[in-house]
């Protein structure tokens, strides 16, 4: 079924970016690219790819320690991790270290931040803290929704525009890993790992999912009526109705198509946006 949209060589690159975490780590990292955007603000390849870096980090973490659930609900993924994750879980260990040292003599409040962020995440695996119902996806839309405060200390930018950009994008980040227990519902059945479609049923996790990003329209129309945000930030009008289209394309598609690269895809979609608005507007 794939190939009738991709060739076969495509998507085993696609796999790899997917299950290598490369292709989730961009779509972090696209998120402080928005943000630079929408202040604008110059191009900051340094903070882009610490973010960049911390994501890999800690998804790489994460493949590593979810394996037993992996085998279940992702064999290949399971098989490439495996295979190739530790390897990709060190290197990117070095690298985050590396660059956490720049930052140091840089900018104290952005290491600070990052350190912090990277501490969560890898107690997030080592402790398993999925195994707590809601907490999990509470604390992964916090850590997640947070990435525009490292362009606010980076530059010394804490305001209300900021405040509302980590307000939108954690309730983004939340409905994206909801998203997720779905997929992963067989097994974490099975490891008695309780998550909202476990317990209320896909229906209704599927319910509250379009009802925050209902919110999220009037959320994002207000503050740019009142001011709070710029006029461009418009742009995330057509982000939330990508968020609608996968909410509603669930079960319809293949799983490996839908997670890994349209849900895992959602915040690198954002960048192509902003691609396509400043083609045409200059």
């Amino acid at each position: 079924m794939i190939n009738s949209f991709l060739s076969e060589k495509t998507w085993q690159i696609l796999k790899f970016l997917i299950h290598s975490n490369i292709y989730i780590a961009i779509g972090w990292s696209s998120i402080v690219y928005f943000t630079l955007y929408l202040f604008d603000l110059p191009l900051n390849f340094l903070i882009i790819f610490i973010v960049f870096t911390e994501a890999l980090l800690i998804f790489n973490l994460n493949r590593l320690t979810d394996k037993a659930e992996d085998e279940i609900n992702t064999p290949q993924r399971a098989s490439f991790v495996a295979k190739q994750s530790s390897y990709f879980f060190i290197f990117s260990l070095f690298l985050c270290i590396f660059l956490l040292l720049i930052v140091l003599f840089i900018n104290f409040n952005v290491f600070l931040f990052v350190l912090v962020t990277v501490i969560i995440g890898i107690c997030y695996s080592v402790l398993r803290i999925k195994k707590i119902f809601l907490l999990k996806n509470v604390l992964v839309a916090i850590v997640w929704g947070v990435t525009p405060l490292i362009v606010g200390l980076y530059y010394n930018i804490i305001n209300y525009s900021l405040l509302s950009l980590i307000v939108f994008f954690s309730l983004q980040f939340f409905i994206n890993n909801v998203m997720f227990d779905i997929k992963d519902m067989k097994g974490d059945k099975i490891h008695k790992i309780k998550t909202l479609p476990n317990t209320i049923g896909i229906k209704n996790t599927k319910i509250i999912c379009y009802c925050i990003n209902i919110f999220l329209v009037f959320f994002l129309l207000s503050n740019i009526y009142y001011g709070f945000l710029p006029i461009k930030s418009i742009i995330l009008f057509f982000f939330i109705c990508y968020v609608f289209m996968y909410l509603f394309l669930e079960n319809k598609i293949k799983k490996d198509l839908y997670y890994g690269l349209l849900i895992d895809g959602e915040f690198i979609f954002l960048t192509i946006l902003i691609f396509l608005v400043e083609l045409i507007w200059y």
